[in-house]
C-alpha cells in the first residue's frame, strides 16, 4: 500500500503455519521480541505477537493425548525457530550481524530499498527536486547531489562529512536529517549565525550517533555564505 492508498475493508487475522513461522520470524532474546525477516522494523514484543497470532492453531501432543496449542508457542519451542541475541541497524550489512556496542549477534533492521522499475519520464520526474537543489545549494548542488547519490548508492561506507545549510535569518532553530543511522555523524541541518563581530565562535549542533542525538559544536566561520560542509573530527565538528 503506497502513502495517499488506503481501503474501507478490515483485515481479518494472517493465519500461520508452524513451517510459516519457523520461515518468517525471528525470536529477540533481548527483550523477548519477534521480528518478521522480511520487514524487521514490525517487531512486537513476545505478548503482542502472541495475541496478534491468537488465531493460528497447532495439533501437539500433552500429556499423552493430542491438544491444539497456539502456533505461537510451538514455535517458541521449535529447537529450529530462528533468533538473535538483539537488534541493530548496518547499512549495506547482511540479515544477521553484529551489534557495534555489544558485539551480539544481531538481527538487521536494514533492508536494501528496491529501484527494479525505473520510470520511463524519471528525468522530468525529478526535475522539481534538482531545481530545488540548485535554488538552494547554487553552486554546491552538484557536490550535494553527489552525496545524496552515494548515500543511496552505498549506503554501507559512511560519507566523511555532511552538509549545513547557513540561513541569514533566524528561524526555528537546527533541524538536522540523519542520512542513515550509525556510529558516526552524517546530517544535513541549518544553523542561524550570530552577528558578524561573532564570527568564529561555536554554535550548537545536533548530530547523530547510534541511533541518538548528541549535541556537537561547528565553528561558523563565514556565516554569510548560503551553505557549507563540516568535516567530522574527534570531540567537535569544524566548518570548512
Amino acid at each position: 500500500m503506497e502513502i495517499g492508498e488506503g481501503s474501507n475493508t478490515i483485515p481479518t487475522a494472517t493465519i500461520h503455519t508452524l513451517q510459516d513461522m519457523l520461515g518468517q520470524f525471528v525470536f529477540i532474546k533481548d527483550g523477548s521480541q519477534v521480528a518478521p525477516l522480511a520487514r524487521p522494523q514490525a517487531v512486537l514484543s513476545w505478548n503482542d505477537f502472541k495475541n496478534a497470532t491468537a488465531g493460528s492453531k497447532h495439533w501437539a501432543q500433552r500429556d499423552q493425548r493430542m491438544k491444539q496449542i497456539p502456533v505461537a508457542l510451538a514455535w517458541l519451542e521449535h529447537p529450529s525457530r530462528k533468533e538473535a541475541e538483539t537488534m541493530t541497524f548496518r547499512a549495506g550489512g547482511k540479515q544477521i550481524t553484529m551489534a557495534p556496542d555489544s558485539g551480539k549477534v544481531a538481527l538487521n533492521l536494514w533492508r536494501p530499498i528496491s529501484r527494479s522499475t525505473v520510470p520511463i519520464d524519471w528525468e522530468v520526474c525529478a526535475r522539481p527536486f534538482v531545481e530545488h537543489i540548485e535554488w538552494l545549494w547554487r553552486d554546491d548542488a552538484s557536490a550535494f547531489l553527489d552525496w545524496l547519490a552515494h548515500i543511496e548508492q552505498r549506503p554501507e561506507v559512511l560519507p566523511h562529512y555532511g552538509w549545513v545549510h547557513i540561513s541569514r535569518e533566524h528561524g526555528k532553530g537546527i533541524a538536522p536529517v540523519p542520512a542513515e543511522p550509525g556510529d558516526a555523524a552524517v546530517f544535513f541541518g541549518t544553523i542561524n549565525p550570530a552577528p558578524s563581530s561573532r564570527r568564529g565562535r561555536l554554535y550548537p549542533v545536533s548530530v547523530s550517533c547510534r541511533n541518538c542525538w548528541r549535541v556537537m559544536s561547528c565553528r561558523v566561520t563565514t556565516p554569510s555564505r548560503r551553505s557549507g560542509f563540516i568535516r567530522l573530527t574527534t570531540g567537535k565538528v569544524s566548518h570548512s
